[in-house]
């Protein structure tokens, strides 16, 4: 498996950036939108933007002063997945009709 989509799965291990993913995959936002939606601190917002950046999954967009706005890496995320999509197809034993185990 592909180290990027690793770094990605990784990533997601946590319930807040699955949740920060659910958010920027709808629109971009702030830290503080993010702050306010996810009900943590800023610093723990930054943090977790943080470890998604790092996988690959956000990129900021624009700066206003202090404030920046980041945007989900649909097409990372899309290839993660991707890798993934051998694992899920049917074997034989599936469309033979028998029990795993």
């Amino acid at each position: 498996m592909k180290k990027a989509t690793v770094r990605i799965f990784e990533a997601l291990s946590h319930r807040t950036r699955l949740r920060c993913v659910e958010l920027l995959g709808k629109r971009e936002r702030t830290v503080d939108e993010l702050s306010r939606k996810l009900k943590i601190v800023d610093s723990a917002v930054h943090h977790h933007l943080h470890v998604l950046r790092d996988a690959g999954l956000l990129h900021p967009t624009e700066l206003h002063g202090r404030t920046g706005h980041y945007k989900l890496d649909k097409a990372a995320l899309r290839a993660a997945l991707d890798d993934l999509a051998p694992y899920c197809a049917p074997d034989e034993s599936d469309a033979s009709g028998e029990a795993a185990g």
